[in-house]
């Protein structure tokens, strides 16, 4: 039986420099940050220090909670062998997106996805294409959705395949995906075309084209729901605590007041934070 996307919980990771901070060797805080998915509530960070980067520190995170059971998602970046290693062994899955860093990853997984002749039709192509997958007894799923908003329409198609599993060898490698999005602007009929490439451990039978899509949209969570907030509500660039550890602590106590928001059932941080400094005591009755 299929699970269906509500099962999928994703925990999305990203890191952030805070804007105006710095050490004493005059570095910004890089801060690395994991975030759920559906409520858009920070569990963890780590301070990502001068002599590292987010590669090491993203394992190290992984280890400071419980992620059994999660689907991880990052940018291309942390899309590594140890990472993603690291995911297996904490009973979690990924849902990653493949770039050049890793090169040979990428050109296979774009090869598959390449018309297999470009002077033909679009759609003998993609016969040929469903083809190669029914000879090799491999699964193939396409899903689009569409949206009309601020101005532009926007379709947007994954399609997902395990024709190159077998010939892969990733940690728990289960799907290779392909992600379009397409958006033309209604005003000025300009279209603008992105295609991603991505990895997944989950197999088709607990995730379909459609639950790989919505858990790569539902990444932008962290820089929509958190990274967004914090700089244009609580103008944390703009803010006059600049060095030292103490931009880091500032940071965990605004994912804090927004965790605290969030789970009272506040989606309009800006408008809380109004209320909140007009009724004091309500804010007191938030943390009893």
């Amino acid at each position: 039986m299929d699970i269906s996307t509500d099962d999928l919980k994703g925990l999305a990771i990203d890191g952030k420099i805070l804007g105006n901070s710095h050490t004493e060797d005059a570095r910004r805080t890089h801060l690395l940050t994991a975030v759920l998915h559906e409520l858009g509530i920070p569990i963890a960070a780590c301070a990502v220090g001068e002599k590292t980067n987010e590669i090491p520190v993203s394992i190290e995170l992984l280890k400071a909670f419980d992620v059994a059971g999660l689907v991880i998602t990052t940018d291309a970046l942390l899309t590594q062998r140890k990472f993603c290693q690291q995911i297996l062994d904490r009973q979690a899955d990924y849902c990653l997106p493949v770039k050049a860093n890793q090169k040979q990853l990428f050109e296979d997984i774009q090869a598959l996805f390449e018309p297999l002749d470009e002077t033909d039709p679009p759609e003998v192509n993609q016969r040929r294409f469903e083809n190669l997958h029914a000879e090799a007894g491999a699964h193939l799923q396409t899903y689009t959705d569409t949206e009309d908003a601020k101005g532009r329409f926007t379709t947007r198609t994954l399609t997902a395949s395990t024709l190159l599993t077998e010939h892969t060898h990733w940690p728990g490698l289960q799907q290779v995906y392909q992600y379009t999005t397409q958006q033309k602007c209604k005003s000025t009929g300009q279209v603008k075309r992105h295609v991603q490439y991505g990895i997944t451990s989950l197999t088709p039978e607990r995730a379909s084209a459609a639950d790989l899509l919505k858990l790569r949209r539902e990444h932008s969570t962290i820089e929509n729901k958190l990274h967004w907030i914090r700089d244009t509500v609580f103008q944390e660039d703009a803010s006059c605590v600049r060095t030292g550890v103490i931009p880091q602590v500032m940071a965990a106590m605004r994912n804090t007041a927004l965790s605290v928001l969030r789970f009272t059932g506040h989606t309009k941080i800006t408008d809380a934070l109004q209320l909140l400094a007009s009724e004091p005591k309500l804010a007191v009755n938030l943390i009893k």
